[in-house]
């Protein structure tokens, strides 16, 4: 769904319901701004292209015939309602630059990686199995104690930690919505279990005899359990023996307490105009599959420790068989953790993440140990993220992604003027978009949430040139509705 028009006992390592408080984050609105601490000096040819990115953004859809514009970053943090972003690149083993956009935001401000936690969790869950002589493929269920293997998978079906990681296991559950500070956060088992404290289903394992991938962030929950309970340890200290510490990621946690005061070096979470969310950010008790905190820089070093893994222990901190494992598909272009598959040719590893607030994405392309992330705090941030990437990929040769193009089609002002006025949803009728004329379409504002154009591409479809969302216009009921690939929003001037 368009960004703008709608926004997803027995276990000893947590404590049971613990509450986590914290002061809350004034919600401010920030003006995006620059602020760079380098990594290393760069040479002239490298500030170039740097510069040649920031400024060549464009957005998901041109009007062919007519000409494309470019953006700048900032130019598009404002259009998107998105106050901090952190981007870090890197080549042939080593993080190149790093940079943070935004007031107050360096290349040492801190993110929430959202589900870019998972390849990192799931490389670190991997070593421990590896290093504790247990087989990446054998039924893993009866390392968890009876009661919770048997109300997970009630049908005894084999689970594997290989599946678990990959999403091929059948598990249930696809994603986090998180905590509020100061609500009471559970736990670990109680979010696989289901609990009166916790706000997503019990995890169960379905039969999956094809072991297609079904992407399921309970999975990872059920195989951080087992390596708790087989450590007896925190999965921050299982995280943080085998990966921060060989791999020296020092501005990295898996920790549920607070890495520190609200807007101290933090990028807070905001909503959809940009302003900080109560308490700044949500907690994640779902730490395998979305709590990690971490920084750009951070992040690319574990990218490079993966792709440049070797048997030289002081080397990354990775062996070959760890990364051999992680980097192999399983199902549908997915590793341990990760996203594998060939674009024009090139192997590629990818992930995005999304918490409240957080949005993420990370590239590598492992021929050439070349890496680039981009890590926001705003929904705002996934059309914002794609359109650096698209930036970065013109600008270091990684592949011909292009914007697409559309035609635009010829409506009068009196044509347009059908589908002119407020929309809301159908549930409660509040006002929450407004549609009028605009040059050659319509504009579109979402009441507190900004300003965009639609371009029509028939007499009652439209395109959303900045995200790609097509929309169609239909009279239901004697009413003009607006369906945003599914979702309806009904003119409330019909009533």
């Amino acid at each position: 769904m368009n960004t703008k028009l709608l926004y997803a006992s027995m276990l000893a390592p947590l404590l049971i319901g613990c509450t986590v408080k914290s002061e809350e984050a004034p919600a401010t609105k920030h003006q995006p701004s620059a602020k760079i601490t380098m990594v290393s000096p760069l040479t002239d040819v490298q500030v170039e292209l740097r510069n040649q990115m920031e400024n060549g953004l464009s957005p998901a859809i041109v009007v062919e015939g007519e000409i494309a514009p470019t953006y700048s970053i900032s130019e598009r943090m404002t259009n998107f309602d998105t106050p901090a972003v952190s981007i870090a690149y890197a080549k042939g083993g080593k993080v190149i630059w790093a940079k943070g956009y935004g007031e107050g935001i360096d290349n040492d401000t801190i993110f929430q990686a959202a589900s870019l936690s998972k390849p990192v969790a799931a490389t670190g869950m991997v070593s421990f199995a590896l290093n504790n002589d247990i087989d990446l493929d054998a039924d893993v269920g009866s390392l968890l104690p009876e009661v919770v293997i048997n109300s997970i998978n009630p049908e005894g079906i084999p689970i594997s930690l290989r599946g678990l990681l990959s999403h091929t296991a059948g598990a249930t559950v696809q994603g986090f919505e998180g905590y509020a500070i100061g609500d009471d956060v559970p736990t670990n088992l109680q979010v696989i279990l289901g609990s009166k404290t916790t706000n997503s289903d019990a995890v169960v394992i379905v039969a999956n005899p094809e072991n297609k991938y079904q992407y399921s962030g309970g999975g990872f929950q059920i195989a951080q359990a087992i390596v708790e309970e087989q450590s007896q340890q925190t999965f921050e200290a299982i995280m943080t023996a085998h990966i921060f510490e060989p791999i020296g990621m020092k501005a990295s946690s898996f920790s549920l307490k607070v890495p520190g005061s609200p807007g101290a070096g933090i990028a807070l979470a905001t909503d959809g105009s940009g302003n900080s969310i109560d308490g700044g950010w949500n907690v994640y008790p779902e730490q395998a599959a979305a709590a990690l905190w971490t920084t750009p820089t951070d992040y690319l070093k574990f990218m490079m420790a993966l792709m440049t893994a070797n048997d030289d222990s002081t080397s990354n901190g990775l062996s070959v068989r760890i990364a051999a494992e992680v980097l192999t598909p399983v199902s549908q272009n997915y590793g341990l953790g990760i996203g594998i598959r060939n674009s024009e040719g090139r192997l590629q590893y990818s992930h995005s993440g999304s918490n409240r607030g957080y949005r993420s994405f990370v590239k590598a392309f492992p021929d050439t140990n070349e890496a680039f992330i981009v890590m926001t705090n705003s929904r705002g941030g996934v059309p914002l993220s794609r359109e650096i990437m698209r930036a970065a990929s013109k600008t270091y040769n990684w592949s011909s992604q292009k914007p697409s193009s559309i035609k635009r089609h010829k409506l009068s002002e009196v044509e347009l003027g059908k589908f002119v006025g407020t929309y809301g949803f159908p549930r409660n009728m509040n006002p929450y978009l407004k549609l009028t004329v605009g040059v050659g379409g319509l504009t579109a504002t979402v009441f507190d949430r900004g300003t965009f154009s639609l371009v029509p591409i028939s007499d009652t479809r439209f395109v959303d040139t900045d995200d790609g969302q097509k929309i169609q216009f239909k009279v239901i009921d004697g009413k003009m509705v607006l369906d945003a690939e599914g979702t309806l929003l009904t003119r409330l001037d019909d009533n």
